[in-house]
């Protein structure tokens, strides 16, 4: 019977580094980008689009539109990168504020053949709880060059930094992982 048993504490750089991995690689339910990709790429197009529309009024057309393009372009760009340090820089921020507590609590974990087993002592009341996760409710696991992350649901996770499996070995770590999960545990392509 092959089991794995660590504890791990997630702080702010942990934190980050996930929620830059949701923005940007983490797929949907359907295998989709996330909705962040989608809203950035269509700012894109219509940055680019702009910025031929600017050059084609200037040079082909002896700037009859005017400065409209121009200013068009400065708007939507500028929307581009507010949207961009929001999402990058101020909303981790946020949602760490919001989470610390409950994040910075260590998190003992116990894998065995049927399930993921997470423990963490509640101090004000004086006890442990105990959150059994068969792997068939395990909706999705990915491993990236710092951290495993398995999903309970389309938006919670368990972040087990890489850095903290003590007296485990990341590649069996993630072998079992793949075998439990079964065709829903991801490589990342940045890794």
């Amino acid at each position: 019977m092959e089991e794995f048993k660590f504890t791990t504490k997630t702080n702010f750089e942990v934190f980050r580094d996930y929620w830059m991995f949701t923005l940007f690689e983490k797929r949907g339910a359907n295998g989709g980008r996330s909705g962040f990709v989608k809203y950035m790429t269509i700012l894109l197009v219509i940055v680019a689009a702009l910025a031929v529309l600017c050059i084609c009024n200037a040079v082909l057309l002896d700037g009859v539109l005017g400065p409209i393009p121009l200013i068009l372009l400065i708007g939507i760009a500028a929307a581009l990168i507010s949207a961009l340090v929001t999402a990058t820089r101020s909303q981790p921020k946020r949602q760490y504020k919001l989470v610390q507590e409950a994040v910075e609590t260590p998190q003992k974990y116990t894998f065995t053949d049927t399930q993921m087993e997470v423990r963490e002592d509640i101090t004000e009341e004086d006890r442990e709880s105990l959150a059994e996760f068969p792997y068939e409710k395990i909706i999705s696991g990915y491993e990236t060059q710092k951290a495993f992350y398995l999903f309970i649901s389309e938006t919670e996770a368990f972040l087990i930094p890489r850095g903290q499996l003590t007296g485990v070995d990341a590649g069996e770590f993630a072998a079992f992982l793949a075998r439990k999960l079964d065709g829903r545990f991801f490589k990342s392509k940045k890794s």
